[in-house]
């Protein structure tokens, strides 16, 4: 009887000894772990991304990503406060200049004399000239180029024949259209015109329009000539602006 009571004594001192032996066990486990993690270092955030992680004990406070907030257009007459060193934001956000095309139909041809000859009266629009016809003084809208009756009229440069008509004091007369607003005027010219030269007809600078006739009756007392006008958008200019023609001085052939 004695002994069977010595013996479960003992298996409880043996079952108490197990169990202490186990929780303090456990209770090293728990510390060591507890450990590892103290001295585990902060993981370091994605390199797309910027994270405030607090100060030390301390929870984050703000997170967010790297992306800048917009930078305000400063007005177009404001002025360049960008420090030195520093890159300038605001110019580099302003587009490109667009250049426009050049519209061919804007830009004025290149002109040549219509006509072999000399030049006997100016362009005049402010001073009025003699006319050896009407014995007077009166404008002169174009330039007299002498030739000799029958001579070849040119067009002074690409087109489209716009007009032809007859004038009682100016004879037979033909108008060409060409681009920049131009438009070149042929008068005192002979009563046939070359085949093919009708309206609305394209010509080439240099092709043959007419030739040099004495239909004016306004000059019919001058020498065989034709009398070429030249307007810009309407606008009666003179040609010699334009163009090189023979004057009354060298004689140029055109």
């Amino acid at each position: 009887m004695n002994n069977s009571k010595q013996v479960n004594r003992q298996n409880r001192v043996l079952v108490i000894t197990i169990a202490v032996i186990l929780a303090f066990a456990a209770v090293l486990v728990c510390l060591t772990v507890m450990q590892d993690r103290r001295e585990k270092p902060a993981p370091i955030p994605p390199a797309d991304s910027a994270t405030d992680t607090g100060t030390a004990g301390n929870p984050p406070t703000t997170s967010h990503t790297n992306k800048e907030p917009p930078v305000p257009l400063a007005p177009a007459d404001s002025a360049d406060t960008t420090a030195p060193g520093e890159s300038d934001t605001t110019a580099a956000m302003e587009p490109e200049e667009i250049v426009e095309p050049v519209n061919a139909a804007d830009v004025l041809p290149n002109f040549i004399a219509p006509v072999a000859g000399m030049v006997t009266k100016s362009h005049q629009v402010d001073v009025p000239v003699y006319s050896l016809t009407m014995n007077d003084y009166r404008t002169h809208c174009g330039v007299d180029i002498v030739s000799t009756s029958g001579s070849a009229v040119c067009a002074a440069a690409d087109g489209k024949i716009a007009e032809i008509w007859e004038e009682p004091m100016m004879g037979v007369c033909l108008s060409i259209e060409h681009t920049g607003g131009a438009r070149s005027i042929y008068k005192n010219l002979a009563p046939q015109l070359p085949d093919g030269v009708v309206v609305g007809a394209s010509v080439k600078v240099g092709d043959r329009i007419a030739a040099i006739g004495e239909s004016a009756l306004m000059e019919v007392a001058e020498s065989p000539h034709l009398h070429y006008e030249l307007e810009i958008d309407g606008v009666c200019v003179n040609p010699a602006d334009y163009m090189l023609i023979g004057s009354e001085d060298t004689g140029y052939e055109g």
